[in-house]
């Protein structure tokens, strides 16, 4: 078997192109699903026993090896930060529809009513996360405003909400609506303050 110019040529004669050979993609599923076990497990410790639980807790939950903890996430501060990440994917998600409405008020009405999708132990999780460092207070702050501002950017400068609000007060807001014992008593919550906080026509 030789090589030439990128190829090997065999001894019937064929040709194989190595350049073009589509690498193995086992490596990286095998990387995505043990990061997603760590992720996973993480969440169920920390609901369970804290914020402050040991790693070996969460290695043996999620059912890794040492090295592969620790190529994920070399420290703490890295779990955590991911781990906010996650939590926050489906409120993400839904920031990311209101973005592609076109009507300003239906935008901010959708994050606000449904932007906070955690259930109280994660919300909590969240909150115990984000007090560990004042990075990670930070890295909170930023999620939030990525989630939040856009679409009460838009709701204000279309003059539909007080110039004044901010989005930690906004945060709040949903938070008080949220922690209604029924949907049908945060709907209630929601539409309460949302009919408080727009504007009666555009100023």
């Amino acid at each position: 078997m030789k090589q030439k110019n990128g190829s090997l040529s065999t001894s019937s004669g064929r040709v194989r192109d190595v350049g073009t050979e589509r690498p193995n993609s086992t490596p990286r599923r095998d990387v995505t699903r043990n990061r997603g076990r760590i992720l996973a497990a993480a969440r169920r410790v920390y609901r369970e026993n804290g914020a402050t639980a040991p790693n070996d807790v969460i290695i043996a939950a999620a059912q890794v090896g040492l090295s592969t903890f620790y190529r994920h996430f070399p420290t703490r501060s890295d779990l955590h930060r991911a781990l906010m990440d996650e939590l926050v994917t489906a409120a993400t998600e839904i920031a990311e529809r209101a973005d592609n409405t076109e009507d300003p008020w239906t935008a901010f009405s959708d994050v606000f009513r449904h932007g906070c999708v955690l259930d109280d132990a994660d919300l909590a999780l969240f909150h115990n996360l984000a007090a560990g460092t004042p990075e990670l207070a930070a890295h909170a702050a930023e999620l939030t405003a990525r989630i939040v501002t856009p679409s009460l950017n838009r709701a204000q400068s279309a003059g539909l909400l007080p110039a004044t609000l901010d989005t930690d007060t906004v945060v709040d807001l949903m938070t008080a609506a949220h922690t209604a014992p029924t949907a049908e008593r945060r709907d209630i919550r929601a539409s309460v303050m949302l009919a408080g906080l727009r504007h009666p026509r555009p100023v």
